[in-house]
């Protein structure tokens, strides 16, 4: 694609960044649909309460009542979040862009079964959570304080199923599928193969990790992972006898056209297939009669496009609207959950505004590499 005017190294250089790139730009529809299916079953749940409606206490109490608060774990349940907008980006980087696709397909379909589960069964976590806090309240030290504040801020419903546990069950299914169910691990070599179970390994260890640091920090009951993990399995197991499907086909066709506007092509370095409105950019053939300047100006300004998206939307959804979950206005409409709504219209109207910049830029610059001087 660029061989005209770059070294075999750097053309390997370039193909790394624009996979790297691409996992960026499709690892924020995974982060979207997260986000989106808690907020909107939350606000559906915090609606109940508006109205009285029952609320389940799901405690066993010779389990939940009975596992101490660990603080080590405050670590563990909070660094999951950042591995559901990191890890993405390297399934797409290792396995390409076929097979996020289907990966984000599974996703979706598991938050839409976790979110008709969620609004059928509320519930409340109040009860244990006081006892959690009672057992610590003498307690000193940063965890200690860290996982107070964490217990004491918690939303108190919108337990069940755990979206925690969901998330990471659909990650390390997503690995188990790429690395050992895929038709083209047939080829693969002994390094290979060994390489992807110890990968396989660190990434279950690390789900079992994350599922206790759920009821571990209070912030689910213990059956709360049973149906994330039954979800996630059953999803994942009938997407792999289903060899296509219109949803994967979307997301895939999507993907296709985002990598023509920005030239970022995957593993697949697929040219066909795409929206009619990727066609009005320049075909990536083409890329090898522009100059090495306006490929670098290319880059750079798709790249600070790219980069502030993905900053902003990530650090938006998953850490300033923490801080939110501890003001939840009770009785009234306008509540945290409300607010993260509109934020995700703002958000998406965000994306929106930089496609359309970058288009309008992109557009104008082609307009005057056809156009003749005067």
């Amino acid at each position: 694609m660029i061989k005209t005017f770059c070294s075999e190294n750097t053309n390997k250089i370039i193909k790394l960044h624009n996979l790297f790139f691409g996992g960026i730009i499709f690892t924020l529809g995974m982060v979207m649909m997260q986000n989106m299916q808690f907020s909107f079953q939350g606000w559906i749940q915090s609606m109940y309460r508006l109205f009285g409606f029952k609320f389940w206490d799901l405690s066993i109490p010779s389990i939940d009542y009975h596992i101490p608060v660990i603080p080590f774990f405050y670590i563990i349940y909070g660094f999951a979040i950042a591995t559901w907008t990191i890890f993405p980006i390297f399934i797409y980087l290792v396995y390409g862009s076929k097979r996020f696709a289907r990966f984000l397909t599974c996703c979706m379909y598991t938050y839409i079964f976790a979110f008709l589960i969620a609004i059928c069964t509320p519930c409340d976590i109040t009860n244990v959570q006081i006892h959690a806090l009672e057992q610590i309240k003498d307690k000193t030290g940063y965890l200690f304080e860290q996982s107070r504040q964490l217990i004491e801020k918690s939303v108190k419903f919108n337990a069940f199923p755990s979206n925690h546990c969901l998330d990471q069950f659909n990650l390390m299914f997503g690995v188990v599928l790429f690395n050992f169910f895929d038709k083209t691990n047939k080829k693969d070599s002994n390094k290979i193969i060994t390489c992807k179970i110890i990968w396989t390994l660190l990434i279950s260890i690390f789900t079992g990790l994350v599922v206790a640091s759920t009821f571990i920090m209070k912030m689910h009951f213990f059956v709360d992972w049973i149906p994330s993990l039954i979800i996630s399995l059953s999803v994942f197991v009938i997407m792999y006898f289903i060899k296509t499907d219109p949803v994967t086909r979307f997301f895939y066709k999507l993907m296709n056209s985002f990598q023509y506007c920005f030239w970022y092509v995957g593993q697949d370095e697929v040219k066909a297939d795409i929206f009619n409105w990727a066609k009005i950019h320049q075909d990536p053939v083409k890329i090898n009669t522009l100059s090495k300047k306006q490929i670098k100006k290319h880059f750079i300004i798709t790249d600070i496009a790219i980069f502030s998206m993905y900053l902003f939307i990530t650090f938006v959804l998953n850490y300033c609207l923490v801080i939110l979950e501890g003001y939840v206005t009770n009785n009234k409409f306008f509540n945290f959950l409300m607010l993260r709504m509109v934020i995700h219209v703002s958000l998406i109207a965000y994306v929106v505004f930089i496609m359309y910049l970058f288009h309008t830029i992109y557009k104008k610059q082609q307009e005057k590499q056809i156009t003749p001087p005067n």
